[in-house]
């Protein structure tokens, strides 16, 4: 897999800084697995290049 990279944005993030694929990303959730919480980590993978962009979003799953 390849390494995150972390990327700051302002308003839009949709074009990949490495290659310039210009329509959007594929979505990535990845729990840690020693963490006992729902808490997962949202990335972005670009589809053209398989680069990854930590964006330090993360989500909680809610439990029903």
């Amino acid at each position: 897999m390849a390494k995150a990279k972390r990327v700051d944005f302002k308003e839009r993030f949709e074009t990949c800084p490495d290659c310039g694929y210009e329509n959007g990303f594929h979505m990535i959730l990845i729990k840690d697995s020693n963490a006992n919480t729902s808490e997962m980590k949202f990335q972005l993978k670009c589809p053209n290049c398989a680069q990854i962009y930590n964006l330090n979003l993360y989500c909680i799953l809610k439990q029903e």
